[in-house]
């Protein structure tokens, strides 16, 4: 008998309002007052993440098969009926969005297979196989690998091997050692974030011969969703029922439609996802779970690995950015693109919002952010905000353990981001990130190295540690900017605006430098007949900025 139901068991943590309380309630509890919570607020962004995908695969299944009243979708897979079966996916969108609540198909469909919603159990436990499935004559016969609670828990990430100190659990308790001790609730979050982000340190296969195994599909996304107001909000933003490989042709078939065995199994034969739900359901270990786990007691899984998903132009996938390869093995495809932790999202403004860059090279814009094209009618006057999320890893590359995570958040009008047409938002925005990069790597990089030259010091280290603090002192001001824009502004105004902001950081941090400059700096390198000095390097570097800057 399966015990701690998903459906009715608080497990999945929210923000319940604006002075930040948050409680645990049941995935039921999430769609029927989806309205009157703020936002996921889980153990991690990352975590926060992978819970969403799970939510969203209901609601893909759910509004795949039935319209909002409950009423069966039949479509045959021909191309005339692909065309209405995108139109009436727009129009149960847009019914629900207007209702603002989950329709009650929603909460029938959940009860038709509450049986798969069970974290502890002997047949169809949630995300995890059986003992018989992961038996050692499946696995060449070895055994399979084991996790602890203290790794599990990737706010500890400890190993056997190394003692994680400054932990948020003490290291020992009256049931053992605390930090292996994870409850339904946790157990249940960090089950589903395991297989979204895994890495590669443990070793066991099915069968004998190699394949190439995943590290979770999540681990090498640049992720990009959409937040709202409220969950239901930021559920809706999300829920792109039309969009690549979405038709009738290709069912929804989210996880827990299928036992343990018959997951392995797809994850052999399919290494290209054809819906939405079964990659937002995606495993990346068989995970196995004695049902007779006591919580109050240390916890420990066993995993064995899954083959990975093919991830050449895998445009299927709507939450993430995408870089086009000219070289290696993905030459000539594009592959997810993960965030870099010294780079906040705003840098990647084109890449999220433009077809073709400006320099004329290729882009694949988010599936997510050409949604939010499709509904601008429908959200338009709504503030949104753009939230990037990727996991960092410990750059081993025979492991790939992960190590940290990396969040950012742009506030933005709707109206601003979907305005795509010439000369619109989209694209006069995208020329001030340009220009601000040009401003800082060019224009504030050059007078950095001649500061170098003068002092007859390594160029590298000294630009790229002060650009860095230019890039980082220049982010807020930027999302302020960004946040502020308002759809009827003059667009000259506004990035006039940001100009003279980005002039005046970029001349203090000169001044600066000015201001504590030694006499060398100001007698330059004489015996080289150059010329060059402090003063006349910042007096190049204000021509020059001013000129870009007054465009």
């Amino acid at each position: 008998m399966g015990r701690f139901n998903l459906l009715d068991e608080p497990w999945i943590s929210v923000i319940t309002d604006e002075k930040g309380h948050n409680e645990h309630v049941s995935m039921t509890d999430v769609f029927k007052h989806a309205s009157e919570y703020k936002t996921l607020a889980g153990d991690m962004k990352t975590q926060d993440f992978a819970v969403l995908r799970v939510l969203l695969a209901v609601l893909h299944t759910v509004f795949s098969r039935y319209d909002a009243e409950g009423n069966p979708r039949i479509f045959s897979p021909d191309d005339d009926d692909e065309d209405d079966f995108n139109e009436e996916s727009m129009n149960i969108w847009r019914e629900v969005w207007d209702a603002k609540k989950f329709p009650d198909t929603v909460f029938k469909y959940l009860e038709q297979w509450r049986g798969r919603f069970f974290l502890f159990d002997g047949r169809y436990p949630f995300f995890q196989v059986t003992e018989q499935d992961i038996g050692t004559e499946k696995l060449g016969g070895k055994s399979p690998g084991e996790i602890s609670g203290k790794n599990i828990n990737r706010l500890i990430s400890e190993s056997n091997n190394k003692i994680a100190i400054f932990s948020p659990k003490a290291a020992f308790s009256p049931k053992g050692n605390n930090k292996c001790v994870l409850t339904e609730a946790q157990l249940a979050r960090w089950i589903i974030s395991l297989q979204g982000y895994m890495g590669l340190s443990d070793k066991t296969i099915f069968g004998t011969k190699k394949y190439k195994a995943s590290k979770g599909w999540l681990f090498d996304l640049g992720g990009i969703y959409i937040e709202g107001r409220s969950v239901f909000e930021t559920l809706m933003l999300n829920c792109a029922l039309v969009g690549d490989n979405q038709s009738p042709k290709n069912p929804q078939k989210p996880c827990w439609e299928y036992s343990g065995t018959e997951n392995i199994e797809n994850s052999f034969s399919d290494t290209f996802i054809d819906n939405i739900a079964q990659l937002y359901t995606r495993w990346s270990r068989a995970i196995y779970v004695n049902p007779d786990l006591d919580c109050d007691k240390e916890a420990a899984v066993s995993v064995v690995k899954l083959p990975d998903i093919d991830h050449k132009n895998a445009f299927i996938e709507p939450m993430t950015v995408w870089q086009y390869n000219r070289s290696g093995e993905n030459k000539d495809s594009y592959t997810p693109r993960k965030h870099k932790p010294e780079k906040s999202m705003w840098r990647s403004f084109g890449l999220l919002t433009l077809r073709e860059l400006s320099d004329g090279s290729r882009n694949h814009k988010p599936g997510i952010m050409e949604w939010l094209d499709r509904i601008g009618d429908a959200v338009a006057g709504s503030s949104v905000s753009l939230q990037a999320v990727s996991m960092k890893d410990d750059g081993n590359a025979t492991s790939w353990v992960p190590a940290d995570e990396i969040c950012d958040t742009l506030h933005i009008d709707e109206i601003v981001v979907t305005d795509n047409a010439a000369g619109g938002w989209v694209y006069r925005i995208n020329k001030e990130v340009e220009l601000t990069g040009k401003a800082v790597g060019s224009v504030y990089g050059k007078f950095l190295r001649d500061i170098c030259e003068i002092r007859n010091i390594d160029k590298d280290q000294y630009a790229a540690k002060r650009i860095s603090r230019v890039y980082f002192l220049v982010d807020q001001p930027f999302k302020e900017w960004l946040a502020n824009i308002g759809p009827e502004d003059s667009k000259n105004e506004r990035c006039g605006q940001w100009r003279n902001v980005l002039r005046g950081i970029l001349t203090d941090e000169a001044e600066n430098v000015l201001r504590n400059a030694t006499l060398r700096d100001f007698t330059g390198r004489a015996a080289e007949e150059t010329g060059k000095n402090i003063v006349t390097a910042y007096n190049t570097f204000i021509h020059y900025l001013n000129k870009l800057t007054e465009k």
